[in-house]
């Protein structure tokens, strides 16, 4: 990649992970690990030599390393997370409403979002699962965190499809309605549920 060769900050950002395709495999590994098959599917339109190109620039700056078959952020790359969630709190101002995308959506990219809607409060362990997928989303008092593995139980697992969760998480769609509806659905305790659905910013509804 060329380099910007400015004495700034943004640029000298920017000269590390401005390619296309890098915030995104970053916000990829957010959660936890992934393996080089589960990277191609997640990302739909990268080709196999762009995403093997993506992951040496990125190891080669030390913002992720390989263990084993699995890549992971280093500690300097996690320092990326909030640069992303700021610009993923600026995109939503432009997302199309949920009847009218055709945008590829998965349950590990939508939940990003609940971290920048989060104003915390919150306190406990939530299951978020669509078929055999589910992220642990908890807060013990240090913050709110996304992952893929937990050894504790979550005190309510939420069970949905990528639409009912974009509803939810995206559009700040009503938590009673969507249950209602079917949308989304609960075992545990419901107070877990609501409580984080309180503690998140309202979403703004104007698309660009």
């Amino acid at each position: 990649m060329k380099s910007y060769n400015q004495f700034c900050g943004l640029a000298l950002a920017l000269d590390h992970v401005g390619e296309r395709w890098s915030l995104l495999l970053v916000r990829e590994l957010i959660p936890g690990s992934r393996r080089y098959s589960e990277l191609m599917e997640a990302l739909p339109g990268i080709t196999t030599n762009l995403l093997a190109r993506r992951l040496k620039m990125l190891t080669s700056q030390n913002l992720i390393q390989k263990s084993g078959k699995a890549y992971a952020l280093t500690e300097t790359g996690r320092k990326l997370i909030p640069a992303i969630l700021a610009l993923a709190e600026f995109g939503q101002h432009f997302l199309p409403p949920p009847d009218r995308s055709g945008m590829a959506r998965s349950l590990r990219n939508l939940s990003m979002n609940l971290l920048w809607r989060y104003t915390d409060g919150w306190r406990g362990h939530l299951g978020l699962k669509v078929q055999d997928t589910m992220l642990h989303v908890a807060d013990h008092g240090t913050g709110l965190t996304i992952s893929d593995f937990c050894k504790d139980t979550p005190q309510t697992i939420v069970t949905g499809s990528p639409p009912g969760f974009l509803a939810w998480i995206l559009h700040g769609a009503d938590l009673n309605q969507l249950l209602d509806q079917g949308q989304l659905s609960f075992t545990g305790d419901l107070n877990t549920f609501v409580a984080l659905d309180a503690c998140l910013k309202p979403v703004n509804h104007d698309h660009g």
